[in-house]
């Protein structure tokens, strides 16, 4: 028995032309382009850094260290100076790592140079095929994550691509084309899948450092010794971007532990900021320069210390990744979803269509084109918009000099 599927007035549902396949291609070409822009990017720099998993660790002696600021910059940097010797060469170096970290706040900077005080002897790495270049610290690989992001326009692009030009009359009307469908739909829905959990791992990445970490660190801070500590300075800092200006807590402070001075600036465990000047405000004017007070330093690391170790609610800004987990959980599922439905068996498809009608059957479309036209004009634009914001502060970041990947 023979299945026959009609459009109203009998017309056969055609691919585009050229043309109108060229058009398409020059819209995909651009997410494709960006894709192989910033992978070839992001590349360079996973492969600059994993290299220096090669080099040689050897003996190296802690010169002197510090902590700086740039010139005209806020940032607080790491001034380290090492010797060390290589095949019986001696060398000097002041290079931290690849990529010579800044740091906003002073306590980030404290705890990170802590390992590294004058005098001491600690491990570092030797370029083997240029001796004179060493780091101190290799760093991790976590930037290799973000390759998944223009992997993401690249398969969208190349593969639109890929699917225009090879689309024709011919195999549409083909005995196999359900089986082509099938196929198209299933690739498709892991392609959804893999989006999907992109977003899950995105938001479960950002969901750990901003909200599981802190709450981890305020914990343990209970068991902190109480320390008098004296205000170097205090100011209510302002953080400008285009959804407004919110605010955060900027006490700089020192301390003693044996006989050795600290200084600290870290109010909470929580580092972001958020809106309400007044109640910043009100903190800072109960501590004013000179000011001597109750802080808390961890016996095991005397470089940590912390104002305010208790719960406020600026906690709850950290479950804000969630929302990427759920979105990307919900994606995961729905398209799963479909995938498993476009898996039956050959024979079970072919029986399910192998009925006759009298009158040819019409199939219409749930939205018209125009509607299909603004929905994928709308995601594009969304999306777009928000991968914007990110791209055009890393262009910023690489066009300075400092490129910047986490934001």
């Amino acid at each position: 028995m023979n299945f026959q599927f009609s459009n109203s007035g009998g017309r056969s549902k055609k691919t585009p032309g050229v043309f109108g396949k060229m058009g398409i291609s020059l819209f995909l070409s651009v997410f494709l382009a960006l894709g192989l822009f910033f992978f070839y990017m992001l590349g360079l720099e996973v492969i600059s850094r994993a290299s220096v998993f090669s080099w040689e660790k050897t003996q190296c002696h802690i010169q002197s260290s510090s902590i700086g600021q740039q010139s005209g910059d806020k940032q607080h940097v790491l001034r380290v100076k090492y010797s060390y010797e290589y095949k019986g060469v001696r060398y000097e170096s002041d290079r931290f790592s690849m990529d010579d970290p800044e740091y906003d706040k002073y306590s980030k900077a404290s705890q990170a140079i802590a390992p590294y005080e004058q005098g001491s002897t600690t491990d570092c790495y030797v370029n083997p095929k240029s001796p004179s270049e060493a780091v101190l610290s290799r760093g991790g690989l976590w930037i290799a994550l973000f390759l998944l992001i223009p992997l993401i326009f690249i398969a969208v692009g190349g593969g639109g691509i890929y699917a225009v030009w090879t689309t024709s009359n011919d195999t549409a009307k083909s005995r196999y084309a359900k089986r082509a469908t099938s196929r198209s739909a299933s690739s498709n829905s892991w392609v959804g899948v893999i989006f999907g959990g992109v977003f899950f791992l995105v938001g479960l990445g950002l969901f750990y450092p901003f909200f599981v970490l802190p709450l981890m660190n305020l914990s343990d801070s209970q068991s902190w010794t109480p320390t008098d500590c004296t205000v170097i300075s205090s100011s209510v800092k302002s953080h400008h971007s285009d959804d407004g200006t919110t605010y955060s807590v900027e006490i700089f402070y020192r301390y003693e532990v044996n006989g050795t001075t600290y200084k600290s600036d870290r109010y909470e465990f929580f580092g972001g900021s958020s809106s309400g000047y007044d109640s910043k405000k009100k903190v800072v004017r109960d501590h004013p320069p000179g000011k001597t007070f109750t802080c808390y330093v961890n016996p095991e690391a005397p470089s940590e210390a912390v104002i305010n170790r208790g719960f406020s609610w600026s906690f709850l800004l950290g479950l804000i990744p969630l929302i990427f987990m759920v979105l990307g959980l919900a994606v995961m599922f729905l398209f799963g979803k479909t995938q498993k439905s476009t898996a039956l068996p050959t024979h079970a498809r072919e029986a399910s269509t192998s009925f006759s009608f009298a009158e040819p059957l019409e199939l219409k479309p749930t939205s018209s084109r125009m509607g299909k036209l603004l929905g994928i004009t709308f995601a594009a634009l969304f999306w777009n918009g928000i991968v914007s914001v990110f791209l055009y502060h890393v262009w910023e970041s690489w066009s300075s000099g400092s490129p910047e990947w986490f934001l």
